[in-house]
This record gives C-alpha cells, sequence and structure tokens, in this order.
C-alpha cells in the first residue's frame, strides 16, 4: 500500500515525489493525506471522448490557441482564458 511505499521512499533519502497519473492516483494520495502541494498545467488543447467532459465530435481539431487572459479570482481561483487563432484562408 501507499503507507509502505512512502515510508520507503523516505527511508531511502527521498524527500520530495512528483507524481503525475490519473484520477484514480490523484484520489488515493489525496484521500491519505499525503499530497501537501498541487501544480497544475494547462495547455490549449481540446480532447474529447468518452472519459472526458467534451465529446469527441466536439473536439476542436487543428487550429492554435492563444492565451488572452490570466487574472487571480477571489477563494484563490485563477481564470485562464485562450482565444483560438484561425488559419488565414
Amino acid at each position: 500500500g501507499w503507507t509502505a511505499a512512502l515510508a520507503a521512499l523516505q527511508t531511502a533519502g527521498l524527500e520530495r515525489l512528483v507524481v503525475l497519473g490519473g484520477a484514480n492516483l490523484a484520489a488515493g494520495l489525496l484521500a491519505g493525506g499525503w499530497i501537501d502541494a498541487l501544480q497544475l498545467t494547462l495547455c490549449p488543447r481540446l480532447l474529447g471522448g468518452p472519459h472526458s467532459w467534451v465529446p469527441l465530435q466536439a473536439a476542436v481539431q487543428g487550429g492554435a490557441w492563444q492565451l488572452e487572459e490570466l487574472r487571480r479570482l477571489p477563494a484563490d481561483e485563477l481564470l485562464v482564458r485562450y482565444g483560438r487563432v484561425l488559419a488565414k484562408p
């Protein structure tokens, strides 16, 4: 389990661990109280499919996205707005 694995890593001298993974991995570590910092990386790409909030047929194909706004909101929220850069005909 996580308790033994994290204890072994700490015994080996590891002080920090970066975890990259999906929702199940994050949920398990968060539930155990083992995560003390979150770093989120956003990339302007919409992917669709059965495990996404965007249906596959609605996913935007092609084109680029440009950062238009980055603003800190109340309650430690962050607004990030991208605008689509359309290819010139």
